[in-house]
Parts: C-alpha cells; sequence; structure tokens
C-alpha cells in the first residue's frame, strides 16, 4: 500500500451536527420530527464523500455528556446550556443518515468525540497511516503533526502550522499547555486567573513548556502573575488533565471496518425520501460517471484519490450540447405603478412568462413581486410587498413613509386577470403549478390560468431522471449559465429579506430570472416537438396540470373529533405495547434506541443470528426483527407492532392534527416530475403512502369525510398492472384469463399447480396472488418466501413453475434488461422513456434492471390514470354533476360527491376510466362510496 491508500479520515460528527442545526432554519418532515440538523449532516457528508481522498473513513460521535473528566472535575462543561429540544430527536436519524450513506460511526460511553478521534489519530501514526481530521474544532489543533492533517470543511482549507500559531500563538505540540493556562469558558476549565490567551502563548514561548514553566515559576518577572501561578499550579495541572485528549480509548486497532465502500442508491433514496429531502434525492440521481476520480482539497499526495462512490460526481448536470447562449440585459424594467404595467402589458401577443418571488415554497405564501417576460430579454419586475432598503434603521424599516411606491395587488390583478382568462396567450412558468397557487394565495382567491406551459414538465418530459429540473440545473445544463446565489442577493441563503434589499437589485434579479425561464421555455418547447415526448406532453402531463392545481386547492376533509379519537387509542396502544416489551425484556429501555434493542436481543436475551454493522452495534432493522420473529421471539414480533404503530401516528395522525387546526381541509401537493415511472407523486403530507390493506391503515383513511350533504366515491383500477404485464410480455394464458373474465389468481394457481380451478383453495390462491404481484417487482425466493412463510427451496420452485407456465414472462424480462444496457432507458406502452441512470454504477446496477423491468409496467399504469383523470373531469364537467376529484392514490381516484348526484357520478366515472385508451385488454374500474375513505374504498 502507498501512503495514499492508508489514510483514515475521521469526521467530527459532533461538530458537524451542531453546525447544521444551528446554521439552517428550522424543518421538519411531514410526521413533524426536526430535521434541520439532519438535513445539513446529510448535505455536509454527501460534500465530503465528493472531496475526499482517504482510502478508510469513520464518523466519529458524542455519546452522553458525563464521562471521565466530570469525574475528575463534576463542574466541567457545567456552564453548557442544555441541548435544544428540535435537536434531540435528530440523533437517531443522524445515525441512520450515516447507515444510509454506507459510512461507519463509532461513539462510546465514558469518552468524548474528541478522545476517540486522538486515539485513532495515534494508533493510524503507530501504523505507519496518515489521519486527516475533518472538524472545525480548535480543540482538535492538538493532535496535528506530520502524519495528522486538520480539514476545516467549512472554510474547504487544510489547516497548517500558520493557522494553529494565528490562533493559539505556538505549535500544535504546545496547544495543550497554552490552553491548560488560559482554560475555556465554554467547557468551563478554569485554567489561571488573569491569564489569557496572549499571555499564555508569551509564557510557554518564554519558558518552553508547561512543566517547565511550573517547575520555574520563581522566574516568572511579574510578581502578581508569579503569585497567582503558584497559587494554582494545581488548578492548572487539572485543567491540564481536561484539555489534553486521551489517546487510549479501547477502540479497536483494526481499521478494515473503515474502508470505503460504496452506498446503495436504493436505500440512501429511502431515507432521503423518508425525511422529505428531496433536493438531495435530486441530486445523487444527478451523478455522471467519470472514467478516474479526481483529486480533492483532502488530497494529501499527488496521486489521484480513490473515489467514495464508484468513479461518480454529483456536481451538476452534464452539459448538453450548446444551441443558443444565455446574456441577461443590463437594465430590466422595474414597475411600480398601473399606468406603467397597463403599458407594458401592451406588448404581450401570444405568450407571458411568470416567475413569482415569494419568501418560502409554501403554496400559501403571497408573493413579494411578480417578474414577467413576452419574449427573450423582454422582461420586467412589480413589485407587490416590498418594505424598503434594508439599510433604513430597524425602528423605521416598516413605517409607510420608508416603503417604495408600488402598485396594488386590485390594481395589478385588474390588468393581469384577460390575460390569465385569455386561452389565446400561454401563460408559462417553471412549475405553472405553484406559480398559480401563489398567484391565488396573492389576491385571495383561486384564479383560472387558460392555457399554461410548464419549462419544469418539459424537461422532464425530455430527459426524466437523468438530471434534476431546476432553473439552476437547466441553466447549466442547456445554457452553460450558472445562476447568481440567493446569498449574492439577499445576503444569506434564503429570500426571507428580498423584500428590504434595494430594488434595483431586486428587479435585476427577478427579471433575469423570468428571462432565462423564457429562453429555456422556447429551447424546450423546440426540442419537445421534434421528439416522441412531445405526445406524452400535451395529451397526457400538461392537461393534467390544471386538475391537479384544484385538487390541491380543494384538499380532502379530515374529521378532527375522529383523529383526536385516533390519536387517544395509538397513545394508548403504545404504552400497552411499551410495558409488555419491557415485561418481557425483564427490565425498562429506550425502544427507539437501535443499540439499546440490538443489546436486549442478542446479549441479554442471547438471540442467535444477529450481525453487527460498520459501525459495532448490532442491526435491528426490520428485516432483522423479521426474521427473529419468524423464528418465534415475541419481543421482536411486540417490537415490530410497536415501530408500526409509532410510525404511523406520528406520519399521519400527528401531522395530520397539527394541520387541523389550521385548515380541516387538508391540501396534500402533487408532483408531475418526482418519479422516475412518470407517477405522480404526494408531498406534504404523502396521501398515498397510507396503508390500504392494514387495519390501522383502514382507521387512519377513515377520518378522510365528505362534507355535510356529501359522500366519498373511490374508483380503482382492477389489477391494471397484471393487465399490463399481460400486455407487454404478450403472455397468453394471461390474457385468456383476462379476456374470460376469470378470477386471475385462482387461474394462476391452477396453472402452476396442475389442479382443476375449482378445486383450487384459498391459501393456492394466496400464494399465486403473491407470485403474480412478486415477478413484477423482480421479486426473489428468498423474498416469496419471506412473504409467504416458506422454505427458500419450496419459494423457488414455485417461481420455477411459474416461469415454465408463463415463458413469455421470463422472455420480456431477458428483452427488457437488453435494452436498458443498450440504450439507458425502456419505454411505457404509450411510448414515455424511463431513464435508469442506476445502470451507469456497479453498486446500483442489480437494482436498476429490477427497475427496468418493472418501469413500462408501473409507468405504462401511470399513464392510463392520468388519462382517465383528464377523461373523468371532461366527463363530469360535461354532466354538470356536483362531483369533485379530491386525491389520486396510484390506481385509485378519490371524489367528494352530492349525494343527489352520486348515482350519475358512479356511471359516469366508471364508464370514463374503462374507455381509456391505451391497452388492448379490458379495463376494469371498481367503484365504492360511502361516508369516509375507508367506507369507500
Amino acid at each position: 500500500m502507498t501512503v495514499q491508500d492508508k489514510t483514515l479520515c475521521l469526521v467530527d460528527g459532533s461538530g458537524y451536527i451542531f453546525r447544521a442545526f444551528y446554521a439552517l432554519p428550522p424543518m421538519n418532515r411531514a410526521d413533524g420530527t426536526p430535521t434541520n440538523a439532519v438535513y445539513g449532516f446529510t448535505n455536509m457528508m454527501l460534500n465530503l464523500i465528493h472531496e475526499n481522498c482517504c482510502s478508510h473513513l469513520l464518523v466519529v460521535l458524542d455519546a452522553k455528556r458525563q464521562n471521565f473528566r466530570n469525574e475528575i472535575y463534576p463542574e466541567y462543561k457545567a456552564n453548557r446550556r442544555q441541548i435544544p429540544e428540535d435537536l434531540v430527536p435528530q440523533f437517531p436519524l443522524i445515525r441512520a443518515a450515516c447507515d444510509a450513506l454506507n459510512v461507519p460511526w463509532l461513539e462510546m460511553e465514558g469518552y468524548e468525540a474528541d478522545d476517540l478521534i486522538a486515539t485513532y489519530a495515534y494508533l493510524a501514526t503507530t501504523q505507519g497511516w496518515h489521519t486527516t481530521i475533518i472538524s472545525a474544532d480548535k480543540d482538535l489543533m492538538q493532535l496535528m503533526s506530520p502524519s495528522v492533517s486538520l480539514y476545516d470543511p467549512m472554510k474547504k482549507k487544510m489547516l497548517d502550522i500558520p493557522d494553529v500559531q494565528a490562533k493559539f500563538g505556538v505549535s500544535p505540540d504546545k496547544v495543550v499547555d497554552v490552553q491548560s493556562l488560559m482554560g475555556d469558558t465554554t467547557d468551563n476549565i478554569p485554567g489561571a486567573t488573569g491569564i489569557g490567551p496572549k499571555t499564555a502563548a508569551e509564557l510557554i514561548r518564554q519558558f518552553g513548556s508547561l512543566h517547565n514553566l511550573l517547575g520555574h515559576l520563581d522566574e516568572v518577572p511579574q510578581q502578581k502573575r508569579r503569585e497567582g501561578l503558584i497559587q494554582e499550579k494545581e488548578r492548572i495541572l487539572l485543567s491540564e488533565k481536561l484539555v489534553t485528549l486521551d489517546k487510549h480509548a479501547p477502540v479497536q486497532e483494526d481499521f478494515t471496518a473503515y474502508q470505503i465502500q460504496p452506498y446503495s442508491f436504493e436505500k440512501l433514496s429511502q431515507f432521503l425520501l423518508q425525511n422529505g429531502f428531496q433536493s438531495l434525492v435530486k441530486r445523487i440521481q444527478n451523478y455522471s460517471l467519470k472514467t478516474s476520480a479526481s483529486s480533492g482539497p483532502l488530497t494529501t499526495e499527488t496521486q489521484a484519490p480513490p473515489s467514495f462512490v464508484q468513479a461518480s460526481t454529483f456536481d451538476k448536470p452534464p452539459l448538453a450540447p450548446q444551441e443558443k447562449t444565455f446574456t441577461p440585459q443590463s437594465s430590466y424594467t422595474c414597475i411600480q405603478n398601473s399606468k406603467d404595467l397597463n403599458k407594458w402589458l401592451k406588448n404581450v401577443k401570444d405568450t407571458l412568462v411568470l416567475y413569482p418571488v415569494s419568501q418560502n415554497s409554501s403554496l400559501h405564501t403571497p408573493l413579494l413581486g411578480l417578474a414577467l417576460a413576452t419574449t427573450q430579454g423582454q422582461a420586467c419586475y412589480i413589485p407587490l410587498a416590498h418594505q424598503g432598503n434594508a439599510q433604513t434603521p430597524a425602528a423605521d424599516l416598516f413605517a409607510a413613509d420608508n416603503r417604495p411606491v408600488q402598485a396594488t395587488k386590485a390594481e395589478v390583478f385588474h390588468l393581469l386577470s384577460p390575460i390569465f382568462n385569455n386561452p389565446k396567450i400561454t401563460k408559462v412558468g417553471h412549475d405553472i403549478k405553484q406559480i398559480w397557487h401563489h398567484l391565488s394565495a396573492t389576491f385571495d382567491f383561486s384564479i383560472e390560468l387558460h392555457l399554461i406551459a410548464d419549462t419544469q414538465l418539459m424537461s422532464y418530459e425530455l430527459d426524466g431522471m437523468k438530471h434534476a429540473h431546476s432553473l439552476q440545473d437547466l441553466a447549466h445544463y442547456f445554457l452553460h449559465y450558472e445562476l447568481p446565489s440567493i446569498e449574492s442577493i439577499t445576503g444569506n441563503k434564503t429570500l426571507d429579506a428580498f423584500d428590504c434589499i434595494d430594488l434595483q437589485k431586486a428587479t435585476q434579479y427577478a427579471s433575469l430570472m423570468v428571462d432565462l425561464t423564457a429562453h429555456l421555455y422556447e429551447l424546450l418547447l423546440n426540442r419537445l416537438k421534434q421528439d416522441k415526448a412531445w405526445e406524452i406532453y400535451q395529451d397526457i402531463d400538461a392537461p393534467l396540470l390544471p386538475i391537479l392545481y384544484h385538487m390541491e386547492h380543494t384538499g380532502v376533509l379530515v374529521d378532527v373529533k375522529q383523529l383526536i379519537l385516533l390519536e387517544k387509542q395509538f397513545s394508548e396502544r403504545l404504552t400497552d405495547l411499551t410495558r409488555k416489551i419491557h415485561q418481557i425484556a425483564g427490565e425498562e429501555f429506550n425502544i427507539n434506541s437501535p443499540v439499546q434493542l440490538g443489546t436486549i436481543l442478542y446479549e441479554k436475551r442471547g438471540l442467535t443470528g444477529g450481525k453487527r454493522g460498520a459501525n459495532g452495534h448490532w442491526t435491528t432493522d426490520v428485516k432483522a426483527l423479521e426474521t427473529l420473529a419468524e423464528n418465534g421471539d415475541e419481543l421482536a414480533v411486540e417490537v415490530l407492532k410497536y415501530r408500526s404503530a409509532s410510525k404511523l401516528k406520528s406520519t399521519y395522525i400527528d401531522a395530520l392534527l397539527e394541520r387541523a387546526k389550521i385548515d380541516p381541509r387538508i391540501h396534500t401537493t402533487f408532483s408531475l416530475t418526482s418519479a422516475n415511472t412518470g407517477r405522480l407523486a404526494s408531498s406534504d403530507p404523502n396521501l398515498q403512502n397510507i396503508p390500504v390493506r392494514t387495519q390501522d391503515g383502514k382507521e387512519i383513511r377513515q377520518v378522510f369525510v365528505a362534507k355535510p350533504g356529501y359522500k366519498i366515491l373511490s374508483a380503482d383500477y382492477s389489477q391494471i398492472e397484471l393487465r399490463l404485464m399481460a400486455q407487454v410480455a404478450d403472455v397468453a394464458k394471461l390474457k385468456a384469463s383476462f379476456l374470460e373474465g376469470e378470477d386471475i389468481h385462482a387461474r394462476t394457481a391452477s396453472q402452476i399447480l396442475n389442479i382443476p380451478l375449482d378445486q383450487i383453495t384459498a391459501d393456492q390462491r394466496r400464494r399465486a396472488k403473491a407470485i403474480n404481484f412478486g415477478i413484477i417487482y423482480g421479486i426473489s425466493p428468498f423474498g416469496l418466501a419471506a412473504n409467504l412463510a416458506i422454505s427458500r427451496g419450496e419459494a423457488k420452485a414455485y417461481i420455477d413453475t411459474y416461469f415454465t407456465q408463463y415463458p413469455e414472462i421470463k422472455s420480456y424480462m431477458t428483452r427488457t434488461e437488453q435494452a436498458a444496457e443498450a440504450d439507458g432507458y425502456v419505454t411505457t406502452p404509450l411510448g414515455r422513456k424511463v431513464y435508469l441512470p442506476g445502470l451507469l454504477n456497479r453498486a446500483t446496477k442489480s437494482f436498476a434492471l429490477r427497475a427496468a423491468i418493472n418501469a413500462p409496467i408501473q409507468g405504462g399504469a401511470a399513464d392510463l390514470i392520468k388519462m382517465a383523470m383528464i377523461r373523468v373531469d371532461k366527463a363530469l364537467k360535461a354532466a354538470s354533476v356536483d362531483a369533485t376529484l379530491l386525491l389520486q392514490v396510484h390506481d385509485e381516484l378519490v371524489f367528494e360527491v352530492a349525494e343527489t348526484d352520486i348515482d350519475a357520478t358512479t356511471k359516469l366515472v366508471k364508464q370514463a376510466m374503462e374507455q381509456v385508451v391505451g391497452l388492448s385488454l379490458p379495463l376494469v374500474a371498481e367503484v365504492g362510496v360511502g361516508d369516509n375513505w375507508k367506507s369507500a374504498h
């Protein structure tokens, strides 16, 4: 091994966590759990992964605050404030982030993270390794040496001797000496009275070391200082013990487990989505393959460092061939009165491009201003709620006479309304649906936009998930233009202060963004019209935008009283489960702590088959617990129940209750550009993930109700994905069964087992159903065995027999995998391309191939339900029935219908859904009606 191959990176995880927590504004995921520190930590780790040159990596975390220093000096860190309440629940999520990133982590009771870092640095040096400590903590400067480097990830700078001297006035080997004298008020380390950093450094330079100073105190020239040092000698020696990092913590001396490994794209994406980090999902989807890893700022040798993520980078999307350039105008127009706006709008012919400026992305946030463009280079900005220049004294900032002159919202809407309603003028925006919501919030009612176009959606139709689709990404990808940062405009990383910056600066920024959108619209429109994706955009996705807007704006009503009752029931159940789990375990412990649970299961209860993760702790994920439960362990069974109930309570019941305080109608957001297959994605909150078949899921669906005088109507496609499988794979037997209207699962069981149809048992049908649906998702013998509680050999036999009976499916799978590898994408029956970037990465290739098999089927089903939504919308409007589409949950549509129109609506919806063109086999829609979603489904 070269020195480069033997480089250990030690990440001060606790430093990352606190820096992220205090640097980022509050963030919460759907269940209300705070996540700003988790987001910041994960983001910083991704940055580190990109820049890293080490062969081995370990994230080091603090355990409890109490450690050996408290035994020496009970007042140690007594001045530290309590850990913020919003940070406490984020610690387990940060450990989960490390696991998702496949990065080992370590914490040890009795030792601080700095001690563990010191120990590993010492061990690495003795074994001939180089260590790079990733931290901005000044206390770690004492460890710096020729074999130990300190890298500040915030400044992106490798620290050197001058940096240490600038901080402490001495070289690294004398940092402890200076700290012992000066003390540390933050950690409540006493030091010597009256000795500051400058004097401490001066004394150490003069006497060479702390102990030489203490041995020659009579030589200190200043009498008062000399007497003070003599009197406080023991206090200084105590301080030395407190500031000296322990290099002999009981850690493992073999670094093998810390060797850098690529993470699972599937696992990391799942973690990010669970916590609402969609931007980070897009970021990792943008990784582009490099032929060799590039050197980063952590390099200690001239040779290229090993790559963290299998020779991939995620800096920016790869550049498309440049067809045109974008140059912002040096001066855009600021419109501050209705007269000038009226004059400017006379230039609008067939297109008006919109760019909203809002302090946040919440759909219900009014605009600070609106930028408009007609053609490229012709842009203006209309301030609507600007407060004044940020230089104005705080006391006068919101005084009326300090606010800039602005047209009123009523005046602006009066002039824009005819254009909004004009079906001959295309209204263009980047995420036009969100812009639509902002306009409604600004003008205080639901407005209508007739004839709209969306540059975000257009880009998605062309390239799917090959790259992200933000304005910043598209500017880089298509126009090779880098947008200015928000920070350069407002002075911080958000638009919070946009209404207080100089109006000319605000105008230049907002107009630039709308001008850029106009450029992209022309470019994307030309490309799209030359691509088969144009039909998908024009016939399916674009017509869906107004439908989704109205679904989101309307929302779905929840029964608050029922929610409160459900919250009480779940809380009582969790209390009972907690009591039962502790009783089985024989002691109380934190059920939510994987570390404590693992200790209980595998050490105190002595269960076998457990595995330890890279961090040395027992694995207690769902798979591990399910394995124990299948082997009859009662504790694992109850913990699984506890986790399921706890997740549902926090994700849905608690979150819905919180939202219902503001509005009893819950407004989710549907995205057309978040799923690779074209499926709609629901977020904030996600109403598509409520379990369908479990009793708990049904209870949660029961709180979604109709308003008085109305009913909930649910329409669901029957076995649509199986029908698509039969068609795309051209499976003769399955097609015949569907055409004859047979029970497809019973027929499958009959054909696999070679038993007459009328002799098939319920259990045999259940097994056939599991195979039918499992095959679509590439189920393995192991997965089927787990689902059916049978042996792996028996499961394999089922699958082999299945493929013998339906050889067309096996041929389809092979054919699809080959096409995916050759083209990088697969196609749905209606022609939508589903790109599979994971094929380029060895670590994610197997997952991408499974996705390739499923994508034409899942994507085909997504296209069909979208077409059904469009047909249903037209049918309901034509019939003038009082029925409103509220939700789409994959193959299901949910409506709120007046009781007097139930029969007519049922007939219209069923007919419209079943007459969708695109599948040769008959479509069957099943319709149910009830007072709530549960009873209707």
